[in-house]
């Protein structure tokens, strides 16, 4: 068991290269680390794919955070400002970890978010743009926190 802080499924590269360029996957409200796997797994053969599970439980799955909705409902709700900030350090913590723990490229590193993902994702692309090759967000928005 490597110690990278949240809950993860890690699949390793097919090809054994020195050290290789990974995608860290980011799930949606509700969901868990296995939810995106099929998609990550089109991805080219030779990343390290680390999909990270949130850290609070949600109705059978977990979330990333809870949601404000004092703007006025769902289609405009953000993250619940102290959730969010403690999922964004513990995602950061998790790809520090986990680029020690499975000899991946710190320098070829992306994200690959759906929803509270793609939000989340966003976020920390922002917060370090030189840490993060790319991004993909599915189905979020860019957080009024970074906005």
């Amino acid at each position: 068991m490597t110690d990278v802080p949240l809950e993860h499924v890690h699949v390793a590269p097919d090809v054994e290269p020195e050290s290789a360029p990974a995608v860290f996957v980011l799930h949606g409200r509700g969901a868990d680390e296995e939810d995106l796997l099929p998609v990550a797994r089109h991805l080219p053969d030779e990343l390290h794919v680390v999909s990270l599970r949130a850290p609070d439980p949600l109705q059978g799955g977990y979330t990333w955070y809870e949601l404000d909705l004092s703007a006025g409902g769902l289609e405009s709700s953000q993250p619940d400002p102290t959730d969010f900030r403690r999922s964004l350090d513990l995602v950061a913590e998790s790809v520090d970890a986990a680029v020690e723990s499975y000899d991946i490229d710190p320098d070829r590193l992306g994200l690959l978010g759906f929803s509270q993902g793609a939000i989340t994702s966003l976020s920390l692309v922002l917060e370090e743009p030189d840490r993060y090759a790319w991004v993909v967000a599915l189905h979020g928005y860019l957080a009024d926190a970074h906005a």
